[in-house]
């Protein structure tokens, strides 16, 4: 899974390098096997914040 803040526009456009996290899809565990932190240093929104 990649994960990132905002709408996930920048991760599709290159802006941000997303966490990215590898879980064991097997039954019933659904385990978390490796998680890597991503650079995100900006994020879409649909309003600006004021």
């Amino acid at each position: 899974m990649n994960a990132s803040f905002g709408l996930g526009e920048a991760i599709v456009s290159g802006i941000v390098t997303p966490d990215t996290y590898i879980v064991d899809s097997g039954e019933p565990s659904h385990q978390l096997l490796t998680q890597n932190w991503g650079l995100l240093v900006s994020c879409t929104r649909i309003f600006p914040v004021s």
